[in-house]
């Protein structure tokens, strides 16, 4: 669920900042969405600190774990809180961050 959340969060984001155009829009979003975006925010929030493990640390901090910590994370705040919430949490770990990347 947090996967959806995180697209369409991703694409309206990025539809406001693309005036229209459906190319910046599509190549936009899809940088947006991979793990490994989704696992540096995750990293960023230092969101690995919450997981107990009976195996390997290396799993813990395995960059597809942590994609998948942060969409569980957003799933859960869309859940518990509504989508406006989890759209802010969206916007300010990733999609923020990613842009203020590009531009420098």
């Amino acid at each position: 669920m947090g996967d959806s959340v995180i697209r369409v969060v991703a694409s309206k984001s990025v539809h406001r900042r693309s005036q229209g155009s459906v190319e910046i829009l599509h190549n936009t979003r899809e940088k947006l969405v991979p793990n490994q975006f989704l696992a540096d925010a995750a990293k960023d929030l230092d969101l690995s600190k919450y997981l107990l493990s009976s195996g390997s640390s290396d799993v813990i901090k395995s960059r597809l774990v942590l994609a998948k910590l942060y969409e569980s994370l957003t799933g859960a705040i869309f859940l518990e809180k509504d989508y406006s919430v989890a759209a802010k949490f969206v916007e300010d770990t990733l999609i923020s961050k990613f842009l203020d990347s590009k531009k420098s």
